[in-house]
């Protein structure tokens, strides 16, 4: 060995030494049962503590009939400078426990922050509040789908939750306190709505064997993950730190920007729809249809699947027309009585009368039908027997395949005492954080045999309907609705 060789080894041992003792202790460390924890590595900074709350007790998984909208599985901490408004520090925080959010430290350059909490962040959040991302990033209006404000995955659902009240301060004077001195207190970015019941029908109407369902339609294009601040039921503007309460509260939103001081001219810039065609299956677009539950015990297990989630969508009394509040449509299998059908087929009507899908296919192949009106019709119609295969509304006829009859139930938010007058503010709309119980009682007559097409349906809204609903809307805050169709 030369020279340099022996130099080189004589360093090297001289540094392996204390290398081999260090791993030896840390070694003995984990094997001692004395309970010492083996100090975490903290980046440098300050210590802040802080609390985190929701609206409702935490409900952690691997509880049983856990709640997508109380659920916590992670905190992802965006720290923006107050002057740039840019973040500046992120943190991440896995939720093992509800005792983790009465107390958590973060280490963090000590200064003056604005913060926003996201609880189980979705990738689209996490890349929105990102080193070097603006606050108007979350803040300010833009589109985005449910699937980006919630996660599904391995058969669980969580929702992201956000500030309830926008980015809130945080001193200097904060760091350094060995008990938390900022409480954040988050709020679920969807809403979600339920239409159950067993509906009564009128005398010798039956319900046929295909499943009843329901979409919301007519819903905001553009939301703010970290929600606007809006009115109160009272007509006062909400404020930061006011002390409200979540149920009073009504946000605000890109439809007040628009249409706040004027009756609107057209909808479909402003709110997302699935056309009749989408719905009666005409495209190749898969619409995610809710089941109409039984009962109010089905929700507890309905609550983990995503097309009973909805975005947030607000107006404002300008805007009370049929096409521009949120609505409930409704498919549901009604056959009028006198009808015996074969199987899971249809019926048509013409003229007030009613008939099984067999008769008018047998119209169709013989040309014989006994009424001359009936026989114009089908025939200027050009009807064929594949033209069956979905519901229509042609030259007088409407057909309901399956039987499926459409209804619409327009969202009420606050009830009728709380919001009195057909004008009141968030008399419709959908508030996030927000639950919505639709209760279906009765099924006066049949509905439409094709769903309406609300995106241009700028008429006044009435709310005369086929159906009678209760509607009750209470936090998650839950709101309930009773139907009566």
């Amino acid at each position: 060995m030369n020279y340099t060789k022996m130099r080189l080894a004589g360093i090297s041992q001289r540094w392996m030494l204390p290398i081999v003792s260090f791993l030896l202790a840390l070694t003995s460390c984990r094997s001692h049962d004395a309970g010492m924890p083996i100090p975490e590595l903290r980046p440098e900074g300050s210590v802040l503590h802080l609390s985190i709350s929701t609206p409702r007790s935490v409900v952690l998984r691997g509880v049983e009939a856990v709640d997508p909208m109380q659920q916590i599985k992670t905190l992802h901490f965006a720290f923006y400078a107050e002057d740039s408004q840019l973040v500046t520090e992120v943190r991440e925080v896995k939720v093992s426990s509800p005792d983790q959010l009465k107390d958590l430290a973060l280490a963090l350059p000590e200064g003056a922050y604005k913060l926003v909490v996201v609880a189980n962040a979705t990738p689209a959040l996490v890349r929105e509040t990102a080193v070097g991302r603006p606050l108007s990033a979350i803040s300010e209006y833009r589109s985005m789908l449910v699937d980006a404000l919630s996660t599904a995955s391995d058969g669980s659902l969580t929702i992201a939750q956000l500030n309830e009240q926008g980015a809130i301060s945080v001193p200097a004077s904060a760091f350094g306190a060995t008990t938390p001195q900022v409480q954040v207190t988050l709020e679920p970015a969807l809403a979600r709505v339920f239409v159950y019941g067993e509906p009564q029908l009128p005398t010798g109407v039956t319900r046929g064997t295909a499943p009843a369902d329901y979409i919301v339609n007519g819903v905001a294009r553009y939301t703010a993950p970290l929600r606007p601040l809006g009115l109160l039921r009272s007509g006062v503007k909400e404020a930061q730190g006011d002390g409200s309460n979540p149920a009073d509260r009504y946000s605000s939103s890109r439809l007040y920007e628009l249409w706040g001081n004027s009756t609107p001219t057209t909808l479909t810039e402003a709110l997302a729809y699935y056309t009749p065609e989408m719905i009666l299956g005409k495209t190749d677009m898969t619409i995610p249809r809710a089941t109409l539950l039984a009962d109010e015990a089905g929700m507890a297990e309905a609550r983990t699947r995503q097309p009973y989630y909805i975005r947030e969508t607000t107006v404002p009394p300008t805007a009370y027309l049929v096409g521009s509040v949120p609505t409930v449509i409704l498919r549901f299998p009604y056959i009028p009585a006198g009808l015996s059908l074969q199987g899971d087929e249809g019926w048509f009507s013409f003229e007030g009368k009613y008939y099984a899908e067999h008769e008018l296919r047998e119209m169709i192949r013989s040309g014989k039908v006994d009424d001359a009106r009936l026989q114009e019709a089908i025939h200027s119609a050009g009807l064929r027997e594949d033209q069956l295969s979905t519901s229509f509304e042609t030259h007088g006829i409407s057909f309901h395949h399956r039987g499926y009859c459409y209804y619409t139930i327009p969202i009420r938010h606050f009830n009728d005492s709380e919001a009195p007058e057909k004008t009141s503010l968030g008399r419709y709309g959908l508030v996030r954080g927000n639950e919505y119980r639709i209760h279906l009682t009765r099924i006066l007559r049949p509905g439409s045999a094709v769903p309406p097409d609300l995106a241009h349906d700028l008429h006044p809204l009435t709310e005369e309907s086929e159906l009678h609903a209760v509607i009750r809307v209470r936090p998650v805050v839950n709101r309930s609705q009773e139907a009566h169709l």
